[in-house]
């Protein structure tokens, strides 16, 4: 009876040892404070309700997660807001600066990395705009903004037309759009992909026209898909550049 009794005790801490090492991880994670959770659930029920979002996903942590918890500074942690818009929606430029505001007053708090997913253009080219503005620079284009410029490119056409209207942007060569990056690929079964790099001074409008002719030349195609367009904080989504982000 004894050794029956000492078998179960062992099989009941066994039991207990096992439990309490699957769940270690989750009891030595450090808990974000009140404070910092609350403004980042307020900015995510605002993006919520804002019209034309179709999701939102946010995670918290600490620069170091070897600090230990809880962390009562909020300056310690930072926060993760991705957004997606649906792809039919309406008024971008609107959704973008909703969204901007709301990661800015997490900003306000905390280190935070906004990004928001949207299909621009009649041709739904699908787009990233990273927020909130590094540094907070007085001259960096607002969300609203950039999501207009990238309207106005997202129509297709050859690279050295989508260079020109690129040239014609009003702060092209300066703050966001110092240096632009436009993407082309061909319509083949295994695309072939060009990328160039434009700023104010390089390269030419004859030169891209030669390297454009030049990557044609290469391709099986009879004509290219046309191309896209992103800027600094303007970026290609995963499914736009194979996971690469442009700068």
């Amino acid at each position: 009876m004894v050794t029956v009794c000492r078998a179960a005790a062992i099989a009941i801490a066994l039991a207990a040892l096992l439990a309490v090492a699957a769940s270690g991880c989750a009891l030595l994670a450090p808990r974000p404070p009140a404070s910092v959770s609350q403004t980042v659930d307020q900015a995510v029920a605002e993006i919520r309700a804002t019209p034309g979002v179709a999701a939102v996903t946010s995670n918290l942590y600490p620069y170091d997660i070897k600090d230990g918890g809880p962390l009562p500074n909020p300056g310690t942690w930072n926060a993760s807001i991705t957004v997606e818009a649906e792809p039919d929606a309406s008024g971008l430029p609107v959704l973008a600066d909703a969204v901007e505001h709301s990661i800015d007053g997490v900003a306000g708090s905390m280190h935070v990395d906004g990004r928001l997913d949207l299909s621009v253009g009649a041709n739904a080219v699908a787009t990233a705009i990273m927020l909130p503005v590094e540094g907070g620079s007085a001259r960096a284009s607002s969300a609203g903004e950039l999501v207009a410029t990238a309207e106005q490119l997202a129509a297709p056409g050859s690279v050295p037309e989508v260079s020109a209207a690129v040239r014609q942007l009003a702060g092209f060569g300066a703050g966001d759009l110092e240096t632009v990056a436009v993407i082309s690929a061909s319509k083949d079964a295994e695309p072939i992909t060009t990328r160039f790099l434009m700023d104010a001074s390089s390269p030419s409008g004859e030169l891209l026209t030669f390297l454009a002719g030049m990557a044609w030349l290469g391709s099986r195609a009879s004509h290219p898909s046309g191309s896209k367009v992103f800027s600094s904080r303007s970026k290609p989504s995963p499914r736009e550049a194979g996971g690469h982000r442009s700068a």
